[in-house]
């Protein structure tokens, strides 16, 4: 599986290594999203992105925008996994505390650069009100990210037919970090995607372009301006990441359905 370029955070050095903090920091986050480490191939395209997007994704505006975002994100419906399955599959209440708040810290971060993106591809004229920081919260801890170069093939596979069926089968393959979290442990991977697997094609991509719609149309209210990018090879990563946020919004709060009755 040939997948998205990327500079891992434990590979990031000097001025990317410095960004990663400042994301991390800014947006309250205990990691670096996968737009960020794929800009980060070229430095120079994701200092010039990071700059053009922190006034906003660190403002009370765009907080407020991004928690709508998640409220609107109907999730497709899901039989919830028993909690006698969700503990033979290793999910104790210490890892559903961590997987409980891994979903959050993604709900958290996707839903503000999903505004970004839109606002990257539409341009922002901005409202010129004053930019007010909202101060993050702490980073909670959360389920490790796997690397890809170490997961046994049986996961791999899983991970790209999940990743085909919800963002999409365009190469080089995009693996939703979202779904790295869930991958050290191959049987509750496994039984998450039998709760979502019904629901993939028209049912979530009809919730999915929902919330896109949305993040665009609140992306254009943010207060400070954003210009449009130019470049097409640019413009074709937001697009991409576009869906892939959209849909993992939605993936995320399904999934948290499906363990609902976890410890």
């Amino acid at each position: 599986m040939i997948t998205l370029l990327e500079v891992a955070e434990a590979d990031a050095e000097g001025s990317v290594a410095e960004i990663y903090e400042d994301i991390r920091r800014a947006l309250g986050l205990p990691v670096v999203n996968l737009v960020y480490r794929h800009l980060a191939v070229e430095p120079a395209r994701l200092a010039a992105v990071w700059r053009a997007l922190r006034p906003n994704l660190t403002s009370r505006a765009a907080d407020a925008a991004a928690r709508r975002l998640v409220a609107a994100a109907v999730p497709p419906a899901v039989t919830p996994l028993s909690a006698a399955i969700l503990a033979e599959a290793g999910l104790d209440a210490d890892r559903a505390r961590l997987a409980r708040a891994t979903l959050d810290a993604y709900a958290r971060a996707n839903s503000r650069n999903l505004l970004g993106m839109h606002a990257l591809l539409d341009g922002c004229p901005g409202t010129r009100e004053r930019a007010d920081t909202l101060e993050p919260p702490t980073a909670a801890p959360i389920l490790p990210l796997a690397r890809l170069d170490a997961l046994p093939t049986a996961t791999i596979e899983l991970l790209s037919e999940m990743s085909a069926a919800l963002v999409g089968p365009e190469k080089p393959v995009l693996v939703p970090s979202l779904l790295r979290h869930f991958a050290s442990d191959l049987p509750l991977l496994a039984l998450l995607w039998t709760a979502l697997r019904p629901a993939t094609g028209a049912t979530i991509t009809a919730s999915s372009d929902a919330v896109a719609a949305k993040a665009r149309e609140l992306a254009a209210g943010l207060t400070q301006p954003v210009a449009p990018l130019e470049e097409q090879s640019d413009r074709e990563i937001a697009a991409r990441f576009v869906v892939a946020m959209s849909t993992l919004i939605v993936t995320g709060e399904a999934f948290r359905a499906a363990i609902a009755e976890a410890p």
